[in-house]
């Protein structure tokens, strides 16, 4: 399959005709640039000088190239002000590292410009909403153009399957993210996901990794289209989040057997749920677990406390939609041993997820997921 085969495909994921992507390399970059804005000043955000040859191809077509080598250690809200000292009449800025794509988009976005960006082999950072920079959420929306090379991106079978797999709990947490809230749901996005999702299953092998990346790439516009909620409230994420917290860092190796736990607990208790629940959390010792006793833990505690007062409000007209939801958690359970069984087949490391930290995964600093109602039904004590 070549480039346009695979453009083809992420369209029809995506239910679009046309979309903000370019599969191909740096050819196809210069001559988009050179199109698009002849004659005209652009500028390259990199951690590296790893772009001195298109630079110069650029300059040959009478292009003005500025630069800026940043690393993601040394991103702060200082160097985001230092950007705007460039000419205002840059037309595009040209990013060549994932890690500074929110940098860069940040930019476009004050400046009202185009952000190009070349993608590597990991898919952080693509299609995110917003950006948090010490501690400070800064958000975007942009004109993009995306680039992949399929030829050269650094793919691993195994994580892209898992990841996209792992979707499963996202749905499931959006849904009960909407009802709670009552919140209209992404349509589109969900449908999206759950296309993504089918897909991923029938393509998971290593023969087809350029296929799942194509598909995970699906899954992170789809949460783009919901402004970032599918991934803030999915209690995958959560978990992780409160791993690196905890730990610093994370490889995900667990993340098949979390995704299995939290649908095994969602098909088990969602049918179970009581209006009446005299159950009381522990919300001191939930905090404290991750945060210690400091200002960030008091403002989750008083978070999670207003939140169980709203669940008391709505939970008598959520039973039936929620033991509906159970149901069909049931059946997605019962299936995954099947889909356990490719990851199994695409790499030796079988880590198990922690459970002391899944029973943590519904404390959100925003929403409310699957979790958070098992929390205030006492089932993860």
């Amino acid at each position: 399959m070549d480039n346009n085969n695979y453009s083809e495909f992420f369209l029809e994921l995506i239910g679009e005709k046309t979309a903000d992507i370019i599969f191909g390399g740096a050819e196809k970059v210069k001559d988009f640039v050179t199109n698009a804005y002849p004659e005209s000043k652009v500028l390259f955000i990199s951690s590296s000088e790893n772009f001195n040859e298109l630079k110069d191809q650029l300059t040959k077509e009478g292009i003005k190239v500025f630069t800026a080598v940043v690393t993601e250690k040394t991103i702060s809200v200082k160097n985001l002000s230092s950007l705007f000292s460039f000419p205002s009449d840059i037309r595009a800025v040209i990013c060549f590292d994932n890690s500074l794509i929110p940098f860069s988009e940040y930019y476009a976005t004050v400046n009202n410009v185009q952000c190009i960006e070349i993608l590597g082999g990991d898919l952080s950072n693509v299609y995110n909403p917003f950006i948090m920079i010490e501690g400070q959420e800064f958000s975007f929306n942009c004109k993009r153009q995306l680039f992949i090379d399929l030829d050269k991106i650094d793919v691993h079978a195994d994580e892209l399957y898992a990841y996209n797999v792992s979707r499963l709990v996202c749905l499931a947490d959006y849904r009960i993210f909407g009802a709670f809230y009552k919140k209209e749901l992404n349509k589109r996005a969900y449908g999206i996901v759950k296309r993504a999702i089918t897909d991923t299953f029938a393509n998971g092998n290593k023969e087809k990794e350029k296929l799942l990346y194509v598909n995970t790439l699906a899954v992170k516009y789809a949460n783009y289209l919901t402004g970032g909620e599918m991934n803030r409230i999915c209690a995958v994420d959560r978990y992780y989040e409160i791993i690196e917290k905890l730990n610093g860092v994370s490889d995900k190796k667990d993340i098949c057997s979390l995704t299995e736990k939290i649908l095994n607990v969602y098909a088990l208790c969602f049918e179970k749920i009581n209006v009446v629940s005299e159950y009381i959390p522990d919300y001191n010792y939930r905090t404290e677990t991750v945060y210690g006793r400091d200002k960030a833990g008091d403002k989750l505690k008083q978070n999670l406390i207003a939140e169980s007062q709203t669940y008391f409000s709505r939970i008598g007209n959520l039973t039936d939609y929620i033991k509906k939801l159970g149901e069909e958690m049931r059946k997605t359970a019962a299936v995954f041993s099947k889909i356990k069984e490719k990851y199994y087949e695409l790499t030796n490391d079988h880590r198990v997820a922690d459970a002391r930290i899944i029973r943590l995964s519904g404390d959100l600093e925003y929403g409310f997921n699957g979790m958070s109602l098992l929390r205030e039904q006492g089932f993860l004590e």
